[in-house]
């Protein structure tokens, strides 16, 4: 039993500190040391402390059984007493009790905690690897033995800080007019995703040619902390441009998102958000938005926490500084919550409000203390349906660590499903969707609970599996107003976390929209990635009715060869699959090796020879993989691979973990490189498109811009609902919002 913060005030002086102070590197290994001093009337036996953290951190798992290894920790303590220990789960994520036996402590007595012990030649603890300005070590204390814990105040906290560059983020706006004035963010980015905290080098900015002319190189100075704004930049002539970011020093150089500029005004702009992530604590939602707005470059956002954790002193928090984060023209952020009822009563369903100073309306209070509010709760989505018909406001269902129940539907307040967060890819969701015949947007987010909103990445975890995704709308203009009514009309579309371009028609009728006509409708689609395109993909409700490039006019097939594995292992959370496998060619050698890019620190890609290569990574519905040059018509390639998937299970009070089950797949098959062609190989494994593609790529064209029309002659009576997929050769992704059609006589 944990008791609140005044309760414990009025209990015996004590104190806790941790050394040494520092700000630690996300990702590195250290040690540090947790000491709590007893206070007066000192403590009984029976009695200990707590240790946990308030954020749902991927700091290393503490253990006590090599000294050697990676995460020891050592307890110790003054005086005659003994102590045991407890590692648990919980909502405090990893919390360690100490219990005192055999005799007291007294006054002064001190007990130790050392997180990655090194004294019998272990490497440390290893920091969790993301970045956070107050890093809390939440102390609670029983000194009386009966088992209530009290909260210490000013709990002992360690800043957590990005490394060295690992690469060089800009973000721009995707579009803008001649002449008109935008800002550029430049981020010098670790390999966690976390600006360096240190990084002092000069910057300067390229362009394709004088249509953007560019400010003077830029010296970071060391309070930046990595990441400056350039403001006041202009377009001379209508085009699509890119802006690079270069440092000569450390070599380290990346392109902006495409940017389109037009010469005339137009009716809609395209803007970027994510809405959906939350911290657990209330007082660090400003850095949250922080983030948000300045190195992520995101338009609008929101803080989704779930509802069960949010005490009324955290919604009159979270309802202050969505207020004073809320800039129009510079960042929309929408007040909301998470509801967060079990699957059988709705399932996760996210809610934004247009409007500030609103009430938050739970599905349990499971985990907050004051129930005084309780009859509030609204225990089923269809009574979240009923209290808030006429209220002006948006829900989105989502695949959380509850999955929304599509059983279930409002067409009034859900215009718009998540198909993709940092949990996965989950396109048998949309499917679902459009299978029932709902008429919904798709929209992406990060689900994000480390503080990078916009810019998500799973870090060394148990739980997430993919890269945070982004939203685009196409919207009047950047107000809660114009943002809210794009969403609302499905105006929007989703990406697996690239500002990818993607515009799409039907008869003149943009994404989102519904109409009916008698005729066939033309399709028209306008792509510019940032890679280059693999495929784009237009689809009527569940069936793929054209692709492009379309098959048969692809270029001649090269001696490239694409081999990519994924999917997931069911349709639930946490479903991740955990591939290793081998690409080894017989009797020859291959060249060029190019991995695609790998979202989960425990991801590597090793073992490459000339001959081949090793790989172990995670998917959810997403994809991994490589390309790579044969040298020989002739040669023979062998792919062994195994394919395991991963279960979820709870851990005491409330903690998930994810890990391998001892269900493995293996597979094993051998093809000649003359026999393999531009139309992928594929080989089945599992269900959810858990499965390994072979194919050989055309020629190298490079094409990052796609734009063509389709019309469409197998038209079906009733709803049609038309919608795009784009595919980059680095597996990055984008779903359109459908276009529905009706079919009349």
């Amino acid at each position: 039993m944990l008791m609140d913060r005044k309760e414990g005030e009025k209990m015996a002086l004590r104190e806790a500190f941790i050394s040494p102070l520092e700000p630690v590197v996300a990702g590195s290994y250290g040690c540090w040391r947790l000491t709590y001093r007893v206070g007066v009337g000192g403590m009984s036996v029976g009695g200990g402390i707590k240790v946990g953290t308030d954020s749902d951190s991927d700091w290393g798992d503490p253990q006590f059984h090599d000294p050697a290894g990676s995460d020891y920790m050592s307890v110790t303590i003054e005086g005659r007493a003994t102590v045991s220990t407890v590692l648990e789960g919980g909502y405090m994520r990893r919390r360690l009790t100490v219990n005192v036996h055999e005799h007291p402590l007294v006054e002064g007595d001190e007990i130790t905690i050392v997180y990655g012990d090194r004294s019998r030649g272990g490497p440390g603890s290893r920091a969790q690897t993301f970045a956070e300005e107050r890093r809390y070590f939440r102390v609670y204390v029983d000194s009386s033995g009966d088992g209530c814990f009290a909260a210490m105040p000013n709990p002992p906290l360690l800043q957590v800080v990005g490394g060295s560059v690992a690469r060089l983020s800009v973000r721009a706006p995707s579009q803008v007019g001649v002449g008109e004035p935008f800002s550029v963010v430049v981020s010098m980015m670790d390999e966690w995703g976390n600006p360096s905290y240190a990084y002092d080098g000069t910057i300067s900015l390229e362009g394709i040619d004088d249509a953007v002319p560019l400010p003077q190189a830029h010296v970071f100075n060391r309070d930046e902390h990595g990441v400056h704004r350039f403001d006041g930049l202009t377009v001379l002539s209508p085009g699509v441009y890119r802006i690079r970011g270069q440092d000569a020093r450390n070599g380290a150089n990346g392109a902006s998102n495409p940017i389109i500029c037009t010469s005339h005004s137009e009716a809609y702009t395209l803007y970027w958000g994510d809405l959906h992530g939350q911290v657990k604590s209330a007082d660090k939602i400003s850095e949250y938005f922080r983030f948000a707005r300045d190195i992520s470059g995101l338009d609008f956002a929101s803080h989704q926490r779930n509802d069960h954790e949010v005490s009324k002193s955290d919604w009159e928090v979270t309802q202050q500084v969505v207020k004073e984060c809320n800039t129009p023209g510079r960042l929309i952020v929408f007040l909301g919550y998470e509801w967060s009822g079990e699957t059988a009563v709705g399932g996760d369903h996210n809610i934004y409000y247009l409007d500030d100073d609103q009430p938050i309306r739970r599905s349990g209070h499971e985990m907050v203390d004051d129930k005084s509010d309780q009859a509030t709760d609204l225990l089923h989505i269809q009574d979240v349906y009923r209290a808030f018909q006429r209220q002006r406001l948006l829900i989105v269902p989502h695949v959380g660590g509850r999955p929304a129940n599509l059983s279930f539907h409002d067409p009034v307040l859900e215009s718009v499903i998540e198909v993709h967060s940092t949990h996965g890819t989950f396109e048998w969701f949309l499917r679902e969707a459009l299978e029932r015949g709902y008429k919904v947007g798709f929209i992406a987010g990060s689900d994000d609970y480390k503080l990078r909103l916009g810019g998500a990445y799973p870090g060394i975890g148990d739980r997430r599996f993919v890269r945070g995704g982004l939203t685009a709308v196409y919207a009047r203009g950047l107000t809660r107003v114009d943002v809210f009514e794009a969403l609302k009309s499905r105006r929007c579309y989703g990406t697996t976390g690239e500002r990818i371009l993607l515009k799409v028609y039907a008869d003149g009728h943009i994404m989102g929209e519904e109409y009916t006509t008698q005729a066939p409708p033309e399709i028209s689609v306008k792509v510019i990635g940032t890679k280059e395109l693999e495929t784009v993909e237009v689809f009527r409700g569940l069936q793929k009715v054209y692709e492009y490039p379309p098959p048969a006019s692809s270029a001649k097939p090269s001696k490239r060869v694409k081999i990519s594995w994924g999917g997931a292992s069911r349709k639930t959370p946490y479903a991740g699959v955990k591939w290793e496998g081998d690409v080894r060619v017989e009797q020859g050698s291959i060249s060029s090796l190019d991995f695609m890019p790998l979202d989960r620190g425990d991801e590597e890609f090793n073992d490459v020879t000339e001959t081949g290569f090793h790989w172990q990574t995670f998917t959810c519905g997403d994809e991994d993989g490589a390309s790579f040059d044969v040298d020989s018509e002739t040669e023979e390639i062998q792919v062994t691979c195994t394919s395991t998937p991963v279960a979820s299970a709870q851990v005491g009070t409330g903690r998930r973990i994810c890990a391998p089950t001892n269900q493995v797949d293996r597979v094993c098959f051998r093809f000649h490189m003359k026999k393999l062609g531009s139309e992928p190989k594929i080989i089945k494994i599992g269900p959810v498109e858990r499965r390994i593609r072979i194919r050989r790529l055309p020629e190298k064209t490079g094409r990052m811009e796609v734009e063509f029309k389709f019309i469409d002659t197998g038209f079906e009576s009733g709803v049609n609902a038309y919608w795009i997929r784009v595919v980059q050769s680095d597996g990055e992704m984008a779903w359109s919002s459908p276009i529905y059609v009706n079919r009349v006589s």
